[in-house]
């Protein structure tokens, strides 16, 4: 599934740029406007991509850092501080799905 994404934004992202160089060839007013449209089309792309990806996962570890910008280095301390506080949130969660996983194996291997 994921390597159909990679396909769909390949040829998105290869058709609009052969559509500016085109515009850019041919000096069409579209040219300000499909550098734009490639960006939204590889951000839903991403998006999507990544809602995926995080479909399949066990456990995903949410850090609380929306408040800090992402360019913003000068507190890593506190951005380390909040991975922490969801990570040991996260522990309770993980052992109680390890031990689904365990019971699980146990049971195939005798039932």
């Amino acid at each position: 599934m994921c390597s159909k994404f990679k396909v769909i934004g390949l040829i998105v992202t290869v058709f609009l740029l052969l559509v500016f160089l085109f515009n850019f060839a041919y000096g069409n007013p579209l040219l300000e406007v499909i550098p734009e449209k490639v960006i939204g089309v590889l951000e839903l792309k991403d998006a999507e991509l990544r809602k995926l990806q995080l479909s399949f996962a066990d456990v995903v570890i949410t850090p609380k850092v929306g408040r800090f910008h992402w360019s913003d280095f000068s507190k890593p301390e506190q951005c380390v501080r909040e991975g922490e506080i969801a990570a040991q949130n996260a522990i309770l969660e993980l052992k109680k799905k390890m031990k689904r996983v365990k019971l699980n194996w146990w049971k195939r291997l005798f039932y």
